[in-house]
């Protein structure tokens, strides 16, 4: 497990202007590691949305919009904005996340930076197939954990 951890931990990293991707194994089960999220009075700024309602989790698709205010380029790697098990999580009605199928082994290109130039935005969409079994119906929230952005939330309808 701690293995896995360290290979996620070296998939989303981020440029000096967002803190830095997980280093440990987190001590709560239901707690996410630390993750990526820029701070600062220049962060750069993410919408993230989704379907307000869907009849199964396995149809839902997250749409992230990321923005670069600040005036230097901002650089994270592909892996963590290429994966959905690693940008975004769902956590449930009382705000606990709820684990996902396990990241892929880290490729190489995963660490491959991606650079998105001042007042240039990068959207991503993402389908959250990433739960076994799907989410039972109920309410739940989904966040970012790429970049700071509103909690979005939704519904698994019965």
């Amino acid at each position: 497990m701690r293995a896995l951890l360290a290979s996620v931990c070296f998939a989303i990293g981020c440029s000096s202007r967002a803190a830095p991707g997980p280093n440990a194994a987190p001590t709560n089960r239901d707690a996410a590691p630390d993750h990526a999220v820029a701070t600062g009075p220049d962060a750069f700024a993410g919408v993230l949305t989704a379907p307000a309602s869907v009849a199964s989790s396995a149809e839902l698709t997250a749409h992230l919009a990321i923005t670069n205010p600040g005036p230097d380029p901002l650089v994270v790697t592909r892996g963590a904005l290429d994966l959905a098990v690693l940008a975004v999580e769902v956590r449930d009605a009382d705000d606990r996340r709820v684990p996902t199928i396990p990241p892929p082994v880290p490729r190489p290109e995963d660490a491959e930076a991606i650079e998105i130039a001042p007042g240039q935005a990068l959207v991503r969409d993402y389908r959250l197939d990433v739960f076994s079994p799907p989410l039972p119906p109920g309410r739940y929230t989904l966040h970012c954990r790429v970049v700071a952005c509103a909690p979005w939330p939704f519904v698994v309808a019965p």
